[in-house]
């Protein structure tokens, strides 16, 4: 990958993440689908996989559950490929949801079970000033998924 190409996708998923996080839902999409579409071409399969991720959460922050699974699975399968089981799980958690706003109580299950099984093979570490903001740490994202658990077997 060329050196300029890969900051160029850098600050195009900084600038996704800004715009994201100011709720300006349009400006985010435009330019993580950018930053999509770079690193598709130069490959960049983790800038690839963050495009993804932001582009899957736009979508599931605006309400677009249904639109939101495919970029969401994308995104965690690239992540494991990559041997990243931070960023997979953090998106494991919102597939969950997605599900769960679809009323598939048990596909919820399954990714909520994958993402424990993943959870406790990795080390308690705390990943700070990591790459991906939308990342909770460690103990935030064990502690998210253990309060769905308890969620799922309410509702069941």
């Amino acid at each position: 990958m060329d050196a300029e190409e890969r900051r160029e996708a850098d600050d195009l998923l900084s600038y996704a993440y800004y715009a994201a996080k100011r709720g300006e839902w349009q400006e985010a999409e435009e330019a993580a689908q950018e930053a999509r579409d770079l690193c598709d071409a130069l490959p960049s399969a983790e800038g690839s996989a963050e495009a993804r991720w932001i582009l899957g959460g736009i979508k599931y922050q605006t309400g677009e559950f249904n639109a939101a699974l495919p970029l969401l699975a994308s995104a965690q399968q690239q992540f494991g490929l990559l041997n990243l089981p931070h960023p997979q799980c953090a998106i494991l958690y919102l597939l969950v949801h997605c599900h769960l706003a679809l009323e598939r109580p048990a596909k919820a299950r399954y990714a909520l079970n994958l993402a424990r099984n993943i959870m406790l093979q990795l080390p308690t570490i705390a990943i700070a000033n990591q790459r991906w903001p939308l990342c909770p740490d460690h103990q935030t994202l064990n502690r998210l998924i253990d309060q769905l658990f308890v969620l799922l077997d309410v509702q069941t």
